[in-house]
């Protein structure tokens, strides 16, 4: 009888320290309860949901399967063990727990709502779209359900339905952990940065410790060239968190491009001690060291960062603009191809994002003496962009060394102009720089007519030997 009681009590204290979010605490006692009386289900599910708030997802699976084994199939356990499953990345096995709680009870929505992400995670779309309506006959409306349903459409590229969705999930939730932020995200992706830029600030706004939501909204200030708004977001950033590798990272970045080398350094080496796989830091440090005249260094950490997986469009263009500027043309060329092959530009920004890779691959190309290819991916690149300065001036520049002066000079005539413009270094990058030299473009022109007063010269001179061989 003592036991009996005890237990409860532990129940009880486990009760009040999980409403409180002491997670560990609340674990602790539900161990000693359930010790006590193993055959109380409820306090193996309360265990369940403790780990599952401790994110401790294969012993949370534990205790709901000791549940069934206790209790039978129960539709509730049987999704609490679907959402571990897809935690997990278990799909398939998640789907099937979880057809099996819809076959207990076909109106039990939340088995139709998981299934939604987990069929979206393995990119069956068509499937998670069918179990949205499916729950949508039990149930008219569920925040989670829209939810889940637009990730499905961001994997598909639909990020106009994505945003739909996610607005119907903070119409019916307002209060929902993320939906702000996954606005910000599916905004942002769209090139609508002031918008993206609300919906951050409303999420932080929302639940200010949301982390991810900070360097969210401090990467996108950096984009719209607000350096001093990412700088205070970062600050307040590292104020929360002071161990922030990405937070950190960021600062040395914007430190360098300051010129503030000190603060770089400590900023920079704080993130690669932190992090040493995270993306960009050996990138910025090998820039840092550049500019420091530290050659052998530099090369040796972009190398180290060139082997780094999975790197973004804009994280690659970076990355070989700096491989190129100290001549390493055969990395930026592979680097920049394997993302080339992989976009398919489908927004604005994607097409000006693939138009800057091919851009800068055209530049490595050209200068390492692979003229034609070169060529191609310049012309390709300006059918995505075809104001694109550097674009125009290499063009101009690479068919008068082969020669072809018309079309250097209609190339020239076009980059004349100002354009949107990217920095490199070499004589195919002449006239690209962030402010252009226009010297340097009039020096390509006075080059191009130099050339055509010589083609013209050298054909007057053939004539005229031609006559007077025939008159001879």
């Amino acid at each position: 009888m003592n036991d009996w009681v005890d237990a409860e009590q532990h129940a009880e204290r486990a009760r009040a320290f999980f409403q409180s979010g002491q997670w560990d605490k609340a674990l602790a006692e539900l161990q000693q309860a359930v010790a006590l009386n193993p055959q109380q289900t409820e306090w193996h599910f309360g265990m369940g949901l403790t780990l599952d708030a401790l994110k401790r997802y294969d012993e949370a699976l534990a205790c709901y399967e000791q549940v069934l084994k206790l209790r039978g199939n129960d539709p509730d356990v049987l999704t609490h063990i679907g959402d571990d499953l897809i935690r997990l990345g278990r799909y398939e096995t998640a789907i099937e727990s979880l057809q099996r709680a819809n076959a207990i009870d076909p109106d039990h929505e939340p088995g139709y709502c998981s299934r939604i992400i987990a069929y979206g995670k393995l990119g069956d779309h068509e499937q998670a779209e069918a179990m949205f309506y499916l729950a949508r006959q039990v149930k008219d409306t569920c925040p989670r359900c829209f939810e889940n349903l637009g990730h499905s459409l961001m994997a598909r590229g639909q990020s106009d339905r994505a945003i739909w969705c996610w607005q119907q999930t903070l119409k019916h939730s307002p209060d929902h952990a993320t939906a702000r932020a996954l606005l910000a995200q599916a905004h942002r992706s769209r090139g609508q940065l002031e918008r993206a830029n609300l919906y951050f600030e409303q999420q932080i706004a929302h639940d200010p410790q949301d982390i991810a939501s900070r360097i969210g909204l401090a990467k996108l200030q950096i984009e719209l060239e607000r350096q001093e708004d990412a700088v205070r977001s970062l600050r307040r950033t590292l104020e929360i968190d002071p161990a922030h590798a990405e937070a950190h990272y960021l600062m040395g970045d914007l430190s360098l491009q300051y010129g503030h080398v000190e603060e770089a350094e400590a900023e920079l080496g704080m993130a690669a001690r932190l992090d040493p796989h995270l993306h960009g830091v050996h990138l910025s440090l090998g820039q840092l060291r550049a500019v420091q005249g530290r050659y052998d260094e530099s090369r040796e950490l972009l190398l180290t960062e060139l082997d780094k997986p999975d790197h973004t469009p804009r994280e690659a263009i970076a990355l070989s603009r700096t491989l190129m500027d100290l001549h390493i043309f055969d990395e930026a060329i592979a680097l920049l191809g394997r993302l080339i092959d992989e976009t398919e530009p489908s927004t604005p920004a994607d097409r000006s994002m693939l138009a800057t890779m091919l851009q800068h691959r055209g530049y490595a190309l050209l200068v390492s003496g692979r003229r034609e290819m070169g060529i191609a991916d310049c012309r390709r690149s300006l059918r995505h962009e075809p104001l694109h300065g550097a674009t125009l001036h290499n063009l101009a520049l690479a068919y008068l060394e082969s020669g072809d002066l018309l079309r250097a000079m209609s190339f020239h005539r076009k980059a004349i102009a100002p354009q949107r413009e990217v920095s490199l270094r070499g004589d195919f990058a002449a006239g690209i720089a962030q402010q252009r030299d226009d010297s340097q473009v009039r020096r390509l022109g006075h080059r191009i007519r130099r050339a055509r007063l010589g083609a013209w010269m050298k054909g007057w001179v053939d004539r005229v030997l031609r006559r007077q061989g025939s008159e001879g």
